[in-house]
């Protein structure tokens, strides 16, 4: 009878385990995620490039194609195969069938029709979507999408967040917000502004589910509170954590600190259509003066590489271009070749500290060449509105590229980019941008865009300051994130075992 017993429960367990090893390892249902903003257009991922809004679009929102982690491969989501015409300036999408929105809708080419047609024109990637003319339904699960040219960086703009694919009838019947209906792996439960935004799984998702069950994410503006968050077990995720900060996570022996190259670059900009800042020279003058090594130092605690050109290095196609280099004498001697050999004053405008206390160290290195530079912090709301005012002279921001080589240019030095804070109007630039963006051959296209880089350098339409590092502090043993130098990371099939 015993042997019977043992016999009994030894299947018994055999059966357990083999149900356990079918459902996979067990893993903490909710991951924590603190970030750092309010993430004001999470609900309509086709109105910002914000960087973090993306990463969080990421989880809830699917796009026609994306891009292969780790590689510039582009590889199917909702289109399950693409074919492009011989002139490269037609694309044919056959999209998969049964695909859902998170509001139970199908998704239909009608859908995809109404997110290129209407939602893209009138969203923050619109310019570099400017060159698709015509999207059609050939039936429900084609869509023929026709360019103006053969645009080399199109795949990458489709496969960007901002062109996520939206419920026609959802945003028709709620405005904006119906965006807020993706086919992602997660939707969107509930967001309480200045708190959390809570997504739960979709199980309905088209492709392979999450393991975590719910992504919260957690509002901490403050840098040093959402590092201590992490450290007490409040979140699992410090996003973008101040860079005093990651010694001490890098202490705890229950943490780590991933780090990336990054892809925002730091630069000055002017308004080169009014003095003095129309005169190559003085522009030169500065991009000689300033100190980029003691900026980074003050700025970012010397976790940040010098920029020498306006192209960052993790950008496809990137091929080093030489830059200016500090140096007082020879800027003192640019100076005296320009409209204003005696000096200037002049205004800077910033919206994050981490500009302002860069621009109080280039105060004191134009100082030594004759230009009194006044620092002016605003809030970024205003500073946004404010770029065409007439008092605009001089600027430091930061620029992210999220797209192709094109975007490096176009987005920001093309005489309507709506990102072009030098209000660079140069005819050679932009003849020159239309030539790469339509060039086949990348060899010929990577040439293109360094002698692009290198004008642009020279004229110094920007003074690149330089590329932070990218830092994310984690609790050790999460698996499956992915991280990349915009910042706009990928946590969708994160999770942490138990």
């Amino acid at each position: 009878m015993k042997k019977k017993i043992a016999f009994t429960l030894m299947i018994c367990l055999v059966a357990y385990f083999a149900f356990a090893a079918g459902q996979g390892e067990k893993v903490q249902e909710v991951l924590r995620i603190g970030i750092n903003s309010e993430p004001v257009t999470v609900l309509t991922p086709s109105m910002s490039t914000s960087a973090m809004c993306q990463m969080m679009n990421r989880s809830t929102h699917s796009t026609l194609i994306d891009i292969e982690p780790g590689t510039e491969k582009f590889i199917p989501d909702l289109a399950e195969s693409w074919t492009a015409s011989d002139s490269g300036t037609v694309l044919t999408f056959n999209l998969r069938k049964g695909v859902k929105f998170h509001n139970g809708a199908e998704l239909k080419a009608s859908d995809v029709v109404y997110s290129f047609a209407e939602r893209l024109p009138k969203g923050a990637i619109a310019a570099l979507a400017k060159t698709i003319v015509k999207t059609e339904a050939l039936d429900d699960y084609t869509v023929k999408v026709t360019l103006s040219g053969s645009q080399q960086d199109i795949l990458y703009t489709i496969s960007s967040p901002c062109a996520s694919i939206v419920n026609k009838k959802a945003v028709e019947k709620e405005g904006n917000n119906g965006e807020k209906y993706g086919t992602g792996p997660y939707k969107i439960e509930e967001y309480v502004q200045g708190e959390y935004v809570r997504m739960v799984r979709f199980d309905n998702y088209f492709g392979e589910l999450p393991k975590t069950k719910e992504l919260r994410w957690k509002i901490i503006v403050e840098d040093s509170s959402r590092s201590l968050a992490l450290e007490t077990g409040e979140i699992d995720v410090c996003y973008s954590p101040a860079n005093s900060d990651v010694p001490y996570i890098r202490k705890s022996k229950d943490l780590e600190v991933i780090s990336v190259d990054g892809l925002n670059l730091y630069y000055i900009g002017f308004n080169t259509q009014a003095a003095p800042f129309n005169d190559p020279k003085v522009r030169q003058a500065i991009a000689q003066a300033v100190n980029k090594q003691d900026a980074i130092k003050v700025a970012f605690e010397g976790y940040a590489s010098p920029a020498e050109n306006v192209m960052a290095p993790a950008v496809p196609l990137y091929t080093p271009v030489k830059g200016y280099e500090y140096n007082v004498t020879k800027a003192k001697a640019t100076l005296k070749q320009s409209s204003y050999p005696n000096g200037f004053k002049c205004t800077v405008w910033v919206d994050r500290v981490d500009e302002e206390q860069m621009c109080i160290v280039f105060k004191d290195n134009l100082a030594k060449i004759g230009i009194d530079m006044q620092v002016l912090l605003l809030e970024a709301t205003t500073l946004k509105a404010s770029w065409k005012n007439n008092d605009y002279q001089m600027c430091l921001q930061k620029f992210g590229n999220t797209a192709g080589p094109d975007m490096s240019f176009s987005y920001v030095f093309a005489k309507t980019a709506s990102a072009n804070r030098s209000r660079v109007n140069d005819p050679k630039i932009d003849s020159a941008i239309d030539a790469a963006a339509v060039q086949a051959d990348p060899k010929k296209r990577a040439k293109m865009y360094t002698d692009l880089n290198q004008y642009i350098t020279d004229e110094a339409y920007w003074v690149p300051i330089c590329i932070p590092q990218v830092f994310v502090g984690v609790r050790k043993g999460l698996q499956g994130a992915v991280y990349v130098g915009n910042t706009s990371h990928n946590f969708t099939y994160a999770y942490l075992s138990l």
